[in-house]
């Protein structure tokens, strides 16, 4: 499996349901490695048989779903609906996709990256006309992919790609505010929230299998 992965700035006002976001999770700008992945190029049937969103591209991680994936010419997109916290979850215990959605409304996490593969002459190397629609760092243009997953990750290549929108919410209080300035709490329960200014450890281990780093 490859990975591409794409840079995120988040917009302040969304318009989007609760635990929702509107992301550009692939464009045409070339990533770290010279490679431009075309949206037209973009196999997608196998993916939306089960589109789940996962967190740094494991299995044992799921955030969410996708859906309204679509391309436009220098980009595709995809609408992330977090999971919503199980009422069984004994309430000592992080739920990850709050602590993602927060961290990704913080602007504290910025990062999509999506997981493919290439069949068979899917790519080639790059020509005159490509380093001049694409720039000098372009080496190969990939012209068909299989879309496998798309992850939230910590580390971004493409500068470019933007979180359109992310649905609002606040962090309510609670003992991981202290440690992470956030909360194991529904993001959508109680209104009162602490911000905790300063920087936030980069590693947070979560009992299996939920881990978010």
């Amino acid at each position: 499996m490859d990975f591409k992965l794409c840079n995120v700035t988040l917009k302040a006002e969304s318009g989007l349901p609760a635990r929702t976001a509107l992301a550009r999770i692939s464009t045409t700008s070339v990533d770290r490695d010279g490679d431009v992945l075309l949206p037209s190029g973009l196999q997608a049937e196998e993916y939306r048989r089960n589109p789940v969103v996962l967190m740094q591209h494991d299995p044992d991680r799921v955030l969410g779903r996708a859906s309204n994936l679509r391309t436009t010419s220098n980009a595709v997109l995809a609408q992330v609906q977090f999971a919503e916290r199980p009422d069984s979850l004994p309430t000592n215990l992080e739920w990850p996709p709050d602590t993602v959605l927060s961290l990704l409304q913080q602007g504290v996490l910025n990062g999509f990256s999506v997981g493919f593969s290439i069949p068979p002459g899917g790519r080639r190397d790059a020509t005159a006309k490509d380093v001049e629609r694409f720039g000098d760092n372009v080496r190969s243009v990939v012209t068909r992919w299989n879309l496998l997953e798309f992850s939230v990750v910590s580390i971004p290549a493409n500068q470019d790609a933007l979180l359109v929108a992310v649905s609002k919410g606040l962090v309510p209080d609670g003992e991981t505010v202290r440690t992470l300035g956030l909360s194991r709490d529904h993001l959508s329960g109680p209104t009162s929230a602490t911000r905790i200014d300063g920087p936030l450890p980069m590693r947070l281990e979560m009992p299996k299998p939920f881990r978010l780093f």
